[in-house]
């Protein structure tokens, strides 16, 4: 039993195909100063506006943004005082 375990051992590392080994050439790296640094200077504006407006006139007594803030449709950004 031990030889046959032995034998099958043996033979299959002879069935196993060759593995290939491929050679990649080496190169000499070093270092090198490359590109240049940008200096800008600007401003940022945004890409859309939009003005809001009330058809009433009254007290603001909410309000729920800043300049700047952004905001879904449907949001509450402001309430007037209710004067019934």
């Amino acid at each position: 039993m031990v030889v046959l375990a032995a034998a099958v051992a043996l033979a299959g590392g002879a069935l196993s195909p060759a593995l290939a080994v491929h050679l990649t050439p080496a190169t000499l790296v070093s270092p090198v100063r490359a590109g240049a640094v940008l200096v800008a200077s600007g401003y940022v504006v945004a890409q859309r506006k939009a003005a809001v407006a009330s058809k009433g006139t009254g007290r603001l007594v909410y309000l729920g943004v800043v300049e700047g803030d952004r905001v879904r449709a449907g949001q509450v950004i402001a309430r007037i005082e209710d004067a019934d």
